[in-house]
């Protein structure tokens, strides 16, 4: 199983069940609830690095992005940041541990992520906490 199967699987038995309990319904990666005539939505959105997603919530009235960790993301693979000349003061490259090419790192990088078990269960822990404060 890859990194991104071990997420996927996290967010089934930790995440969903817990906004199941909150009222939503439906299926990954768009879950429901409609309260008072107004339709709330969770949506989850895969990146394209593959180790990391980002997630939006809808309270009826905006569509909000989750802050997630590092750079707006929920990043859970082996995570690389560099200064950037952004905006922002780094830019930040996820590669998934299996793959070799990927993962190895550039001198001008720093790594700050390394994509284990325990990561995993920290980013579904950091997820439920948002969404806990995005939904009240």
């Amino acid at each position: 199983m890859n990194q991104n199967q071990k997420m996927r699987a996290m967010i089934d038995t930790t995440v969903l069940p817990y906004l199941s309990e909150l009222g939503f319904s439906g299926s990954y990666p768009r879950l429901e609830k409609e309260e008072n005539g107004v339709l709330r939505t969770v949506c989850f959105h895969p990146a394209d690095d593959g180790c990391s997603f980002t997630v939006t919530v809808n309270d009826g009235k905006k569509e909000s992005v989750l802050p997630g960790t590092y750079g707006g993301a929920f990043r859970f693979g082996v995570l690389y940041r560099k200064l950037s000349f952004s905006p922002f003061p780094f830019s930040y490259r996820g590669a998934d541990p299996e793959d070799e090419n990927s993962i190895s790192k550039k001198w001008y990088e720093t790594k700050i992520l390394s994509g284990n078990e325990e990561m995993l269960s920290k980013v579904a822990q950091i997820l439920c906490r948002q969404l806990e404060k995005a939904l009240k």
